[in-house]
């Protein structure tokens, strides 16, 4: 008798297609071959052979439908027939089971589940032995869920794109059957999980067997629902406005409470009718890029919940607070104090300028200018009067003598400025009196030269007053 020879589906699968695509290729060649037999020998325009095309489909429906990815992880799924009850084990808390009943290796297993579930927690029964066991391991849970199938991937399955349940649940992602040696007979790990595209979902578990082959192999492999009843959803968002300033954009901060990463959040502004989406894998992130307006925020998380801000969140722009643009002048050499910054500054500053924050925390400048006002010069006068004379200096209006001299007074200018006034005070050479003398005869005269007149004796002596030449 001849050696039989063994394939696997896939290989199967490419062999039939191989030979369904040769005979499809026939099919549709014949169907538009050059017409011999006309005269002019050319295309003879013929109907299409219609079952080249239900071939096409048939194959297509065949080979190509499977492999198409319905929410599944990205390998091909070996789904076994499956039993729902276990009379291995009467004391299940729950009738909801899906046995796989045959013997188990090292192998992946998954399970598919309908209706809406979110990570909670199922029961796992590798039967080993006669004792009915089992125990808990992270799994769907929802309300009205229920088992659909059951069967196996191969070890080298692309589990990459499966989800896993929050590290905060306190639920086990692990079951580890001890043999009486304290080593490990049996370990059940749970992998991930992945959501279908019809309302299902698909759980994936590593079952590993007789690790140290001191227990006995695992005969058959049930899982039993623990929570069906209570809706999946739990989750609540709230969210923080952050008004912003003028030029720069504000933000909303998003706080999410029992919820499953990652998240697919929307939000729409109603005042503007601005919307836009975006995702996170953690539960507080912040929405960016927003303008002012009365937002409103949903959160979808990975278990399809979905959660809205209670109430509207507002973000306003602040108003702009304008530039500060001071100016000063000040007298020459002297010094301003800004009351923006309380510091003195110079016109040799000039111009100072400063970066502020106001209330909100909004930049704004300010900047001052300093100018110097066209300086005053100081007086410096002079006056000479007779000996003993007096100069009233239209300075202050006072009046002074040689002795006062140099006076020197401090003056203010329009401007506020100082300057410096001196005043110096000489006396003019005093002319000396004249003392004459002249004799003349008995009733005679004389003619005195100072004053040009004509005296006798009768006159003497005779005084006058005269006036030099500087007017002493």
């Amino acid at each position: 008798m001849g050696a039989t020879r063994t394939y696997d589906l896939e290989t199967l699968q490419l062999l039939l297609m191989k030979s369904l695509a040769q005979d499809l290729s026939d099919c549709c060649l014949k169907a538009t071959i050059v017409n011999e037999n006309h005269p002019n020998n050319y295309f003879k325009e013929k109907t299409p052979n219609q079952s080249c095309f239900l071939q096409f489909f048939f194959l297509f429906l065949l080979f190509f439908l499977p492999l198409i990815n319905f929410g599944q992880a990205d390998c091909p799924h070996n789904q076994e027939s499956f039993e729902t009850s276990d009379g291995s084990c009467t004391s299940y808390p729950n009738s909801n089971l899906i046995k796989l009943d045959r013997s188990i290796e090292n192998e992946i297993v998954y399970i598919e589940v309908d209706g809406q579930a979110c990570c909670g927690e199922v029961l796992v029964n590798p039967k080993s032995g006669p004792n009915c066991y089992y125990e808990t391991i992270e799994g769907p849970a929802g309300a009205g869920i229920s088992f659909s199938g059951i069967g196996t991937v191969s070890d080298n399955c692309d589990l990459s794109g499966l989800e896993f349940c929050s590290d905060d649940n306190n639920m086990n992602d692990q079951v580890i059957i001890e043999c009486s040696s304290g080593n490990i007979g049996h370990r059940i790990t749970f992998l991930g999980k992945v959501n279908g595209d019809s309302n299902n979902s698909f759980w994936y578990y590593q079952v590993e067997n007789k690790l140290n082959n001191c227990i006995q192999a695992i005969s058959h492999l049930t899982f039993g629902m623990l929570d069906n009843d209570s809706e999946c959803c739990d989750i609540s968002v709230d969210g923080e406005a952050n008004d912003y300033c003028a030029d720069e954009s504000g933000s909303i901060d998003i706080t999410i409470l029992n919820g499953s990463p990652n998240y697919i959040y929307e939000w729409t502004n109603t005042t503007t009718n601005d919307s836009g989406n975006g995702n996170s894998n953690t539960n507080s992130f912040s929405i960016n890029n927003l303008t002012a307006g009365e937002y409103q925020v949903t959160v979808t998380d990975s278990e399809n919940c979905t959660a809205s801000i209670d109430n509207s969140i507002v973000i306003n722009e602040y108003l702009e607070t304008e530039d500060i643009e001071d100016s000063a002048s000040v007298c020459v050499g002297g010094s301003y104090t800004w009351d923006v910054t309380g510091e003195t500054y110079t016109a040799a500053d000039s111009p100072v300028n400063v970066d502020l924050t106001d209330a909100n925390g909004c930049e704004y400048s300010a900047t001052l200018v300093i100018n110097e006002y066209p300086e005053t010069e100081d007086i410096e006068d002079s006056a000479t009067v007779c000996v003993g004379g007096s100069y009233t200096w239209d300075v202050t209006g006072e009046t002074y003598t040689a002795a006062d001299s140099p006076l020197n007074v401090d003056l203010t200018d329009a401007n506020g400025c100082e300057y410096s006034a001196t005043l110096v005070i000489d006396e003019y050479p005093e002319t000396e009196d004249i003392e004459d003398s002249a004799t003349v005869c008995v009733g005679g005269s004389y003619t005195w030269d100072v004053t040009g007149e004509s005296y006798t004796a009768a006159d003497s002596p005779v005084n006058v007053d005269l006036t030099d030449a500087n007017g002493c």
